[in-house]
């Protein structure tokens, strides 16, 4: 009997050990989170492509451990055992190898923190192991995180709005980007729409080149901007200025655009008509005048010496006629002169 009641003690004992160590095992583990924060400079959730963002790591361990970190596209997969053995890429300086430079000594409460600007875009998967190495197989934490594009707007403005065939215009290209980023802007004969792409477009033909985003430092562009280039069209017609703002020539993902503007080359306006003939003036008037009544007194005289029968009455209308004529010679002359 008494040899019984001691083996049911050591048994007790045993189970109850055993049972602490459970506990202290499943405490240890329910103790170890870890959580990724993305916050812009007022400490606002903002996880955004190009932009500088705080990326912090915090939480807790029951232990000293290290925090391994590997990113990859969401799928139906989950995350390895262990770090070493999932196919995600390392992320951060998170890593296992020779290149981890944060994330070791985490020991209870624990924080990370770096300031960088990040190339992922859209949704991507984070695999967080807590262990004491790479290889250790514990229960990986995932979360994912969607990463949005930054925004952005282009315009322009043409000067003069209409030009003329040989006509100089300044075409003002002008926007807001929060990131950085690049300016592209062509002009081409209109009808087909500006294509997804600034190289897709180069390649529709007749395009004049303003900015290629590449060869001029005013076309790399963030925050406000405002860039300006002239352009002479030779021929008349309707024209389509293409804008882009992008990261590349072949981003098929611009942060704006494609915009089109349209651009319309004028032919130039008809001459004026001639002026209608002007009326005589008052003076060319009077000198008309005086021509017509000279001539009405040389009728008038020679009418009445075709009558006369007096010698005296004769030569005294043939002096008047004479005179008469002098006077119209002079006034038709004159009229001439004013009149044209």
């Amino acid at each position: 009997m008494l040899f019984s009641s001691r083996r049911a003690r050591t048994a007790l004992t045993v189970l109850a050990a055993v049972l602490l160590v459970s506990l202290l095992a499943a405490a240890s583990a329910l103790a170890d989170s870890a959580t990724i924060s993305i916050t812009d400079t007022t400490g606002k959730s903002d996880p955004v492509s190009g932009i500088p963002r705080t990326f912090t790591v915090s939480g807790t361990t029951s232990s000293n451990k290290n925090i391994y970190i590997k990113v990859r596209n969401p799928g139906p997969t989950p995350c390895a055992p262990t770090a070493n053995t999932d196919s995600g890429d390392w992320w951060d300086g998170y890593a296992g190898g020779w290149d981890r430079d944060r994330g070791d000594g985490a020991n209870g409460n624990f924080s990370f923190s770096d300031v960088y600007a990040t190339g992922m875009t859209g949704t991507n998967m984070f695999c967080i192991w807590i262990a004491d190495n790479p290889d250790q197989s514990v229960t990986a934490i995932t979360q994912t995180i969607t990463f949005r594009s930054p925004s952005g707007t282009i315009s322009a403005t043409i000067n003069p709005v209409t030009p003329t065939p040989g006509q100089q215009m300044t075409i003002t290209v002008n926007g807001v980007s929060e990131a950085p980023e690049r300016v592209f802007a062509l002009v081409r004969t209109a009808g087909v729409p500006c294509s997804q792409t600034y190289d897709a477009d180069r390649n529709i033909g007749d395009e004049t080149e303003l900015f290629d985003g590449y060869s001029d430092s005013t076309s790399n562009v963030n925050g406000n901007y405002s860039i300006s280039d002239t352009l002479t069209e030779s021929t008349a017609g309707n024209y389509v200025l293409c804008l882009w703002l992008a990261d590349s020539s072949s981003d098929t993902t611009p942060v704006a655009g494609p915009q089109p503007i349209p651009l319309t080359v004028a032919s130039p306006p008809p001459p004026p008509p001639p002026p209608p003939p002007r009326g005589p003036s008052a003076e060319c008037k009077a000198a008309k005048k005086k021509v017509t009544g000279w001539t009405k007194n040389v009728k008038t005289t020679k009418k009445s010496l075709l009558h006369a029968r007096r010698k005296a009455t004769r030569r005294k209308l043939t002096r008047r006629l004479k005179s008469q004529r002098t006077s119209l010679k002079s006034a038709t002359r004159r009229a001439k002169v004013i009149c044209g």
